[in-house]
């Protein structure tokens, strides 16, 4: 019996050891928090009428050592507008990623922009969110033109004079669009990586500059694929630069005074005057423009709307004023002269000022730049482009190639 104590009193000492050294391990049993990154794999703005899932992708920062529960919700959905697939992700220990899809459920029911932020909670008490908002936004229902007598006079003479069928891209077509990054600029704008791809949709329609012999397009909408990335940039240079401008006396007197919110915000890309030539299908969607410095270039001419431009640029044409906060005093300038000094938010005064032509000479880029070129397969039911892309105060061009898909 002794002997049977003995060896009792032995065993608990020994567990007594074990689970002190297993403490010390976990920092006197703290465990350290595992945060969770969410974000979405492309494109996040869709139109409530589109067939397009958008993806998000789960990252965790530290390998699960147990199985957890992740339970997602859509905040604003209340009308449900739109589905999450699957709401509830069960994870297996050792895994570090997962993802999920929201799609619209094409009610019909949206007159404005709809921003819906992705919640998440988790079953293990020591995973978190990196704190980052995750947001998808739908449009509503995509206003495609209705063609007038006169387009639809030319679109039929093209059939018949010319052998091209436009009624085949036009429309909402499905758009493809990959951005290659030089080795500079990545870094700063892409996260150190070469590439981002994207997927949408484009509504494409007749442009007014068409004649009976030359058949040209005009894309309504996401022009290339870029409006959501677009976007993006204009918004990580200005109202979103929480380092720089946001903390410039006139960046901080503009967000004092536009009332800025980004769920009511609206920005629009479009392209008009791409040509088509009858005889090989090549596309010519170059134009001229004035850059910021006065000089005539020949670039992609984009345009661009921007809500926040819009009431900055009213107030600067009703010649208001702002106070603007320069260290000990707190002074009034005209909103014109705050524009001109830095606190702009024109798209144009961010994209598309750099000659596609001269720049071909001068790049440094050479293994980037590309000469802008477009062209229309019938026989395999795709539209190409491919040309440079640029944004102020960068090193130099990024590539840009946008596929349309359309059938045949």
């Amino acid at each position: 019996m002794k002997k049977f104590k003995f060896i009792l009193m032995c065993m608990l000492a020994m567990l007594t050891g074990f689970s002190a050294c297993s403490s010390s391990d976990d920092n006197d049993g703290k465990q350290m928090t595992n945060y969770v990154s969410i974000s979405a794999a492309g494109n996040n703005i869709i139109n409530e009428d589109d067939d397009e899932e958008v993806k998000f992708n789960i990252l965790i920062g530290n390998t699960l050592t147990a199985d957890a529960t992740i339970n997602l919700s859509l905040e604003g959905n209340d009308d449900n507008v739109a589905t999450l697939t699957p709401s509830t992700i069960a994870l297996k220990a050792g895994a570090k990623t997962a993802s999920f899809t929201v799609k619209s459920n094409k009610k019909s029911l949206l007159k404005s922009d709809r921003v819906l932020t992705v919640k998440a909670t988790f079953s293990d008490a020591n995973m978190k969110t990196d704190g980052k908002a995750v947001t998808l936004t739908i449009k509503p229902d995509s206003d495609i033109p209705v063609l007038t007598a006169e387009q639809q006079k030319l679109i039929e003479g093209y059939k018949q004079n010319l052998n091209i069928d436009l009624t085949k891209i036009l429309g909402k077509v499905k758009v493809d669009t990959k951005v290659t990054f030089n080795d500079d600029d990545k870094i700063d704008i892409n996260d150190n990586k070469d590439t981002r791809s994207f997927s949408g949709v484009t509504i494409i329609t007749l442009s007014e500059k068409a004649t009976a012999d030359k058949p040209v397009l005009k894309m309504v909408s996401n022009a290339m694929g870029m409006a959501a990335f677009n976007y993006e940039m204009l918004r990580k240079r200005t109202v979103e630069d929480a380092e720089n401008w946001t903390q410039m006396p006139y960046g901080k007197a503009v967000m004092e005074n536009i009332n800025y919110d980004y769920n009511k915000e609206t920005f629009t890309m479009t392209l008009d005057g791409i040509e088509v030539n009858p005889a090989d299908m090549t596309l010519k969607f170059t134009g001229s423009k004035v850059d910021l410095y006065g000089e005539e270039i020949t670039t992609v001419p984009f345009d661009y709307t921007f809500s926040a431009w819009d009431r900055l640029k009213a107030m600067a044409d009703a010649n208001k004023s702002f106070e603007v906060d320069e260290g000990d005093t707190r002074t009034n300038v005209p909103v014109q002269e705050i524009i001109d000094g830095g606190g702009s938010l024109n798209p144009y005064s961010f994209f598309d000022n750099t000659d596609v032509v001269a720049d071909g000479e001068a790049t440094d880029y050479k293994n980037i730049y590309v000469a802008p070129t477009g062209k229309i397969d019938f026989t395999s039911g795709k539209m190409t482009f491919a040309f440079p892309w640029y944004l102020n105060d960068t090193y130099g061009c990024q590539r840009v190639e946008a596929t349309y898909t359309f059938g045949n």
